[in-house]
């Protein structure tokens, strides 16, 4: 099977590098979830993809709904198509990062309705019976974080932090070697904009790449954005920012901005020069056009092939579904996009978008 995948990422390589014109995808549906949900922490194992925690909401439109942060842990096999359950989380969670390094699920921060996580858990899939290990904890609670892991090192960045029991922008970006997990944490760069909350990324080819995300509305003053933290983005504007920050020299560098201003959306690596961004909250019309200044924003389906070489992206078929905080995976030239908030009416899909690239 490993065989069978590196010669499909050879052939994708070298399609997207030909030159001949940007990749396609044709989007499907995969199994829907065991529990409809938003902000769960995803990644590729292998051939599988493993999903952890969650949220969604009870209650009525009108009323005072009720928020539920979940401890289940899903894999999907992409073979079989099929959910199986894996041992719970310790903790219940959302907005957590989760990262693979070969049969080993690292599962970073987050948070829940009593308080920010700085912990981080693994989970070996090659073990019969696995269950989950504490490892070095964050220097600080984190939630929302974007990050992935190169060589061994999971770098993280962006997300909001818990300092003395206030949130606050995540400024630092922070290091992990999972080779040497005495040394703990390290500080080895700052964020360029740490007030922008809400960005998706992912580490491919050696640098840490943001994208997007939502920064306060000029009305609000900073208290008032740290009262409506924690995802609540009414009185957020989507921007196109973009960003890599280079590993080995640790710099950032601005990149060419997004097409279309969004954030809260996902995206993944395809290969070492290649990431596909997808979905997000984006802004209809802007709050200056409109009297009493209210912002008006919609669940994005589009979806973007970025070309990290070149510097530019490429529209791809949009996702059937627009939505935002979903979960997302490459596997086996497939992109899965799972779950994720569909309406502005506290909703969560259940719903697998499965869109192959070819």
């Amino acid at each position: 099977m490993k065989r069978i995948t590196i010669v499909m990422t050879i052939l994708l390589t070298a399609t997207l590098a030909s030159g001949d014109g940007p990749a396609r995808i044709s989007w499907g549906w995969g199994p829907v979830l065991p529990t409809a949900q938003s902000a769960l922490a995803t990644t590729a194992v292998g051939d599988d993809i493993v999903v952890v925690g969650g949220t969604y909401w009870v209650g009525p439109r009108d009323g005072v709904p009720h928020k539920v942060w979940l401890r289940t842990v899903e894999k999907l096999d992409t073979q079989a198509m099929q959910w199986e359950s894996l041992p719970r989380y310790p903790l219940p969670v959302g907005y957590a990062l989760a990262v693979a390094d070969g049969s080993k699920l690292w599962v970073i921060g987050g948070r829940n309705a009593d308080r920010v996580h700085a912990e981080v858990y693994t989970l070996d899939l090659a073990r019969e019976n696995p269950s989950w290990i504490p490892a070095p904890s964050l220097p600080l609670p984190r939630a929302g974080a974007r990050g992935g892991i190169s060589a061994g090192v999971i770098y993280i960045a962006a997300g909001t932090e818990e300092y003395h029991g206030q949130p606050r922008p995540a400024s630092s970006v922070l290091a992990l070697d999972t080779n040497d997990l005495e040394r703990g944490w390290q500080v080895v760069g700052e964020v360029p904009r740490p007030e922008l909350e809400w960005p998706v990324g992912t580490v491919c080819g050696g640098k840490l790449y943001l994208f997007g995300g939502l920064v306060a509305d000029e009305q609000f003053t900073m208290a008032k954005t740290f009262i409506r933290s924690w995802h609540n983005v009414a009185s957020s504007i989507p921007v196109r920012d973009a960003y890599c920050f280079d590993i080995a020299t640790r710099k950032w560098q601005q990149i060419r901005p997004l097409p279309l201003a969004c954030g809260t959306g996902a995206c993944t690596a395809l290969d070492d020069s290649h990431v596909i961004i997808a979905g997000g909250v984006a802004l209809a019309i802007p709050a200056s056009r409109i009297s009493g200044r209210k912002l008006h924003t919609y669940f994005s389906t589009q979806c973007l092939l970025y070309d990290t070489v070149r510097d530019r992206y490429h529209p791809l078929n949009p996702m059937p579904v627009g939505v935002g905080d979903q979960g997302c995976a490459y596997v086996n030239e497939r992109l899965y996009m799972i779950g994720g908030e569909d309406s502005p009416w506290k909703t969560r899909t259940d719903l697998v978008q499965v869109g192959r690239v070819h």
